[in-house]
């Protein structure tokens, strides 16, 4: 069997929610309205202190705004986001990290809510060997509002863990897991060893009473 470090992407690879960067890029380019970007900021800035476990609500809601656009649009949109606004905010010493597990022959997994243009940008940015996200279904030259499957997040991204380590042959007992928010709880219990990132208080919590190694924002 084979072993895996699993990474979270927002907050921990990257020190921002992603698609609150995209949301905050658009309003400036005046493609989303400030009431609509206030409620989005709202709901990514909750999930992110751990008062919602879960964003389905507002994805739908920002979802059908980017099904407004040309796709081509979106994904320009999208990139220049990356570049602009995430890029800048990447946490670099994940990336001395990741060299040594791989030397140590980890398979290197993001596995993200966020949408799936921004896990790729990511994955070579770190040289991951993995890294999932939201898709986005799309319909004649648009974004439909839609997504294929199950967002990642709380126990949807647990059970993608699973399945994912079923198939790949991945020893979780000897797997890592990095997270930053109350939501991963379910992905680090699942592995050996878990490490929490610049953690929510009710992460932090939970770290120090199952004496997880903590990774403070002052590192980076």
């Amino acid at each position: 069997m084979i072993k895996a470090a699993f990474f979270d992407i927002d907050g921990t690879l990257i020190s921002c929610q992603s698609q609150q960067e995209l949301s905050k890029f658009m309003f400036k380019k005046r493609a989303l309205s400030f009431a609509s970007m206030l409620k989005l900021f709202f709901w990514f800035t909750g999930y992110k202190l751990g008062i919602f476990r879960k964003t389905v609500s507002i994805r739908k809601k920002m979802y059908r705004i980017l099904s407004l656009k040309n796709k081509n649009q979106i994904d320009l949109f999208i990139k220049e986001t990356y570049e602009k606004n995430i890029y800048p905010q990447r946490n670099q010493i994940f990336k001395s990290i990741i060299q040594g597990l791989k030397k140590r022959k980890y398979i290197v997994v993001g596995i993200s809510g966020t949408l799936q243009q921004f896990c790729d940008f990511i994955k070579v940015e770190f040289d991951m060997d993995y890294a999932f996200g939201t898709k986005l279904c799309e319909e004649k030259e648009r974004y439909s509002g839609r997504w294929i499957g199950k967002i990642l997040e709380g126990e949807d991204k647990a059970e993608f863990i699973q399945k994912f380590s079923k198939t790949n042959n991945v020893d979780l007992n000897n797997s890592i897991f990095y997270g930053d928010s109350s939501s991963d709880i379910p992905s680090m219990k699942l592995v050996g060893k878990a490490i929490a990132v610049a953690p929510d208080i009710k992460l932090e919590r939970l770290a120090k009473k199952k004496g997880w190694d903590i990774i403070d924002a002052g590192s980076f």
